[in-house]
């Protein structure tokens, strides 16, 4: 530090004083030992202060000896005090150390820091000194830690500072707290920082350029300040309503949360809270809310969940929300089950049962048929009343004794099935059975002798039986409790050779009587008896096939028996064999073409007598004929739902009804449909689509009644339905902001795969949107548009063919303009009174809204004699402010961004008291080495005002000057040096208020 002795002196009175001078250590080097030089220009920085005094020296060290010795010398320009030193060896390298003198201390310190001897070279310049320092100052030139107030986070990476605020932030004056690396100085565009003071406008990136405290690196970063996200205020559904029969995984609408910044991220799930009784419902794919379970109207109306959204940074808000369900006829009737107890025999259109039904979806007028179980056909339905009735009678013992019936209830779209099981219950209603035959009595026995034992059963299962023979008087036969058959009187087959036994056997409820015939067997003196006969025969039955074989009786006993046919025979299609009365075909005979009854007389001859038959031939129909389905052409409309019934086939068969299979043989590659195996109902397999399958499906249908097959074929004309949303071609609008309203920006034109061209156009969010369409389709400008309010604008059209509807997105960019002005950031500012004329006291910055790049320039308004102001904003003094009588200075100044012009004021402060403590020397060594040669007052432009004088100790004035100039006094008078010794100089301003005086050393 410059040290400045003070005195107290009278005029032309020396006082006598006392000047205490630290011994400097002796440093010198003798240039002439030495082959070799280089240089350095430095400053000396002790305890973090870099030296201002001319008393501190820098010393170069070699080998332990002195190489260079220099003191800081003061330079106006760069207003620091520089040493220049030349360091001198005899050898092309070495390692230079570094001594200081601190005169303030009187103290010498060794310095850490090193140098390698370089032949001349020259280490650090006038501009970019190297400092020797002690302690050794860091060279490092970082931004450790950078925050703003109040801001939400900030990261320094490398050189590039990242701080995002909270959403709406003022970023105009913000003080940043920041740390360095140790001692390292901070500007911004040349004003010098203070962390946690110094304001700056944050609006726009702002570099902070950071030197190292050893002034060795230097280090720029930039400052981007961003807006963190908004919070968000809520949870929009975009739509809130589901038909109940929508499949799991139905997108139901979109989330959208409502973001006061509108450019947030969301990530939405679903939660638990008020709200969320029906989240079991939903999934949420993104922001798309989809069914995951199926909703119910006739369960519950309204679906409550509850939905979160998150976004980038972590923002949340909840929200409850709300599905409608819409009824649909989704439910299929419920048909009620039973089990049901009938008795046996229970007449034709007994009503055994009457359907119950319920339905969720509510009443509604049933069909009702029976799908399965009824093919003995001994049940019907009522298809509108669901009344089941005995359709043919039920045996208990003949018939089965339990039935299964599956009836189908339809409600016209959705069809239930319910089971029918009918037990069928025993009823007393059976007589007794026993074999009726032909009981052989020789007309020798004897009465009592058993001539047969009755064995009879019953179906209803009873084991006790009566019997009674009936006619008892005329016959010679009883019958006992046991049922055995006894001779009752004398048998003469001469007489009467047979008798008809009638006898009556009881269960107790129901009696039968059975006829039994008594053969009395005596001598062949009887005719042969052949049996008449009805015969079932089936048609086509090959020629030669045996038919019937005679069966011949004789009273007589066995005969060998001739056979003819005397009549009924004349078309030829019998033929009989004479000796084993075989009848067999003569012709093939056709059921469908030929007469379906014959009746043969038959004579038997035993060669003595001859009997005579009747043989009755019934032709029974055989299925020989082809089934014959009824081929079809059938239109239906496109997207008909899978399984939905689109035709029945038709079949009718010359051989009668029959249950028929059915089976599709060709043209169904694609699966388009599938027919019912029993039923022939063709129903749709896929879904079809008229725009973009197949029109025309042409099926081969094959039905078979398991014997024989034919085949028809099914032609579907597929009907188009307006089934197809418009299309139109999304693409992103560039509009000027200075585009008039009313101006057309776009035109739609939509197609239609259903060939719609009438379409209707409707913006959705038209309320937030500066933008209309016409009823063509033409997008215009509805209300003025501004680049720096609103760059951009998600335009969601929603077009319609009068029943589809589908919604685009047109992004609109607005095109930046030149149409701001340029506004001035800093209009005030507080400079010391001290500045010398020439200083640069303010940087001006504006900001354009429009930031298109365009250059700013500054200009006064008008004529300014204090400042200067340059075209890019660099505000300077031309005067010292502290001579001025002004504290405030005020001035406007215009700003152009090539385009824009605006005008502001600017406030200049001055602080400081108009005068100040002035910094004398005291000593001048006039020798003409560039040091000391001048007396210097620091800041000598401030005392223009002032008058200075210099007296020997004679009294006798040696210097006089009105005002203060470079290069001041150089210790002569009169044109000659004045001898080395105390002189006494006195200053004082014009106004006599302010005196200086004291001492001043020339030293030759």
């Amino acid at each position: 530090m410059r040290k400045i002795l003070l005195y107290t002196i009278g005029i032309f009175m020396c006082l006598l004083s006392t000047q205490v001078t630290a011994q400097a250590p002796n440093w010198s080097v003798n240039v002439q030992d030495y082959q070799y030089q280089m240089a350095i220009v430095g400053v000396i920085n002790l305890d973090g202060i870099e030296s201002t005094d001319p008393n501190d020296k820098l010393a170069a060290i070699i080998n332990g000896e002195v190489r260079g010795v220099g003191q800081p010398e003061y330079l106006a320009k760069y207003n620091r005090y520089v040493v220049y030193m030349n360091i001198y060896h005899n050898e092309g390298s070495g390692t230079i150390s570094f001594k200081v003198y601190d005169a303030s201390q009187n103290r010498v310190v060794n310095l850490e820091q090193t140098e390698n001897f370089e032949i001349q070279s020259l280490r650090g310049n006038t501009e970019a000194p190297v400092t020797y320092s002690h302690p050794r100052l860091s060279s490092e030139s970082n931004i450790l830690t950078f925050n703003l107030p109040n801001q939400a986070s900030s990261a320094v990476n490398g050189t590039d500072i990242s701080v995002m605020m909270p959403f709406g932030s003022n970023l105009n004056s913000l003080a940043a707290s920041y740390t360095t690396s140790p001692l390292a100085k901070v500007y911004v565009q040349n004003q010098l920082q203070t962390s946690g003071t110094t304001q700056n406008n944050f609006s726009l990136p702002v570099t902070y350029k950071v030197i190292a405290a050893d002034a060795t690196t230097e280090k720029s970063y930039k400052v981007s300040v961003a807006y963190a996200p908004a919070v968000p205020q809520g949870i929009e559904l975009s739509n809130a309503q589901l038909s109940e029969s929508a499949a799991i995984g139905t997108n139901i609408g979109t989330l959208k949360a409502i973001d006061p910044d509108g450019s947030g991220s969301f990530t939405y799930t679903l939660v638990n809270g008020a709200g969320s009784d029906d989240n079991r419902h939903f999934r949420i794919d993104g922001d798309k809310l989809v069914l995951k379970e199926r909703l119910d109207y006739e369960t519950k109306r309204i679906y409550s969940f509850r939905a979160k959204a998150v976004d980038e940074v972590g923002n949340a808000v909840e929200a409850a929300l709300q599905v409608a369900a819409l009824n649909e006829n989704d439910e299929k009737p419920q048909p009620a089950s039973a089990t049901i107890s009938i008795p046996e025999n229970q007449p034709v259109s007994t009503l055994v049962h009457t359907m119950v039904v319920t339905d969720p979806d509510g009443p509604s007028e049933y069909t009702y048929s029976f799908y399965e179980g009824n093919l003995d056909g001994k049940f019907s339905v009522h298809d509108k009343k669901g009344e089941v009735r005995i359709q043919q009678l039920i045996d208990f013992e003949k018939d089965k004794r339990n039935y299964e019936l599956i009836v189908r209830v339809s409600d016209g779209v959705n069809e239930g099935f319910a089971t029918l099981k009918f037990e069928v219950q025993n009823v007393n209603d059976e007589a007794p059975s026993v074999t009726e035959t032909t009981i052989s009595a020789n007309e020798t026995l004897a009465p009592g002798t058993e001539i047969y034992r009755l064995e009879p059963t019953d179906a209803d299962g009873v084991t006790s039986f009566t019997y009674r023979l009936l006619d008892a008087a005329n016959i010679p036969f009883a019958v006992d409790a046991d049922g055995i058959i006894t001779v009752a009187g004398p048998l003469d087959y001469e007489t009467q050779p047979t008798y008809s036994l009638k006898i009556e056997i009881g269960d107790g409820l129901n009696k039968k009587i059975f006829t039994f015939p008594v053969q009395i067997i005596n001598e062949n003196d009887e005719k042969p008896q052949p049996v008449s006969a009805t015969v079932s025969i089936a048609e086509n039955q090959p020629t030669g096939s045996l038919l019937h074989t005679m069966a011949v009786t004789d009273p007589d006993g066995p005969s060998n028996f001739t056979f003819s046919i005397i009549s009924g025979n004349l078309d030829g299609k019998f033929a009989l064999d004479a000796r084993k009365g075989e009848v067999r075909v003569q012709q093939v005979m056709d059921y469908e073409t030929e007469k379906r009854s014959y009746e043969l007389t038959i004579r038997v001859s035993d060669g003595v007598n001859e009997g005579f038959a009747t043989l009755k031939f019934e032709l029974q129909n055989v299925n020989d004929e082809k089934p014959q389905p009824v081929s079809a052409t059938i239109s239906i409309p496109e997207n008909q739902p899978v399984a939905t019934l689109v035709h029945t086939m038709v079949v009718t068969d010359p051989d009668g009804p029959s249950n028929y299979t059915f089976s599709i043989y060709d043209g169904n590659l694609d699966g388009k449909f599938v027919i019912h195996d029993k039923k022939g109902e063709v129903r749709v397999q896929q879904m079809m689509d008229y725009e973009k399958e197949k029109r025309t499906y042409n099926l081969t249908i094959r039905v078979s009644d398991g014997v024989n097959e034919s085949f028809a074929s099914l032609t579907f004309e597929l009907q188009n339905v307006n089934d197809e949303t418009p299309v139109v071609a999304e693409t992103t609008l560039a509009v000027k902001e200075t585009l008039s309203v009313g101006m057309d920006i776009h035109q739609l034109q939509p197609t239609d795969a259903d060939g719609a061209t009438t379409f209707l156009y409707r913006i959705l969010n038209a309320g937030s949107m500066p933008f209309t369409i016409d009823a063509d389709g033409l997008i215009t400008v509805a209300a003025p548009l501004d680049y720096e309010q609103v760059k951009s604008y998600d335009l969601k059209i929603e077009v319609s063919d009068g029943l589809n509807k589908k919604t685009f997105a047109f992004p609109v960019k607005v095109i930046n303009e030149n149409d701001e002005a340029p506004v001035l950031i800093t209009t005030a500012i507080e400079v010391p009174n001290y500045l010398a004329p020439g200083t640069m006291i303010l940087q001006l910055e504006a900001i354009d809204a429009d930031n298109d790049g365009s250059p700013i320039t500054y200009s006064f308004v008008s004529p300014n004699s204090v400042f200067e102001l340059s075209a890019d904003g660099k505000l300077t003094t031309k005067q010292v402010l502290a001579l001025l009588n002004e504290k405030v200075f005020k001035f406007k100044v215009a700003i152009s961004d090539q385009v824009n012009v605006t005008e502001a004021e600017v406030t200049v402060t001055v602080i400081g008291e108009g005068e100040i403590e002035m910094e004398i020397a005291n000593v001048i060594t006039p020798n003409g080495d560039g040091y000391n040669d001048y007396w210097e007052i620091q800041k000598g432009y401030l005392y223009q005002n002032y008058i200075f004088r210099v007296f020997d100790m004679r009294g006798q004035e040696v210097f006089f000057s009105r005002g203060y100039h470079n290069n001041f006094w150089d210790g002569t008078f009169n044109g000659k040096k004045l001898p080395s010794g105390t002189y006494i100089y006195t200053i004082q301003s014009v106004n006599k208020v302010k005196v200086y005086k004291g001492t001043l050393n020339i030293i030759h």
